[in-house]
């Protein structure tokens, strides 16, 4: 866990945690955020969350607020589909030519 604040829109007595994962001699550290009744985020978790938002930062904002159930005039919306954007090509590097096995394995 961190001492950094959480984000406008989750949970204010959630936990912020660090997490490292290891792939291949690669590795990714992201920030992970849960609610407050959540224990700590494992692997498989933080992986499937990561490749959720890397596949809806590569959709347009149209079909992203459509898919997601966002307010297209929505500022939020926008900083939202933003940091999916910025994380996913972290993720596609992290990942390289697994990607898509793990983006369509059964989860």
């Amino acid at each position: 866990m961190t001492d950094k604040p959480m984000p406008e829109g989750f949970d204010p007595h959630g936990y912020t945690w660090s997490v490292t994962l290891r792939y291949k001699g690669r590795q990714l550290t992201v920030p992970f955020y849960t609610g407050s009744l959540a224990g700590e985020p494992d692997a498989e978790g933080v992986l499937d969350c990561l490749l959720s938002d890397t596949s809806s930062g590569e959709l347009d904002f149209e079909s992203f607020c459509s898919e997601l159930g966002y307010d297209a005039d929505s500022r939020k919306a926008e900083r939202t589909w933003k940091a999916c954007q910025t994380m996913a090509p972290r993720v596609r590097r992290f990942l390289g030519d697994d990607f898509e096995t793990f983006l369509h394995a059964k989860r």
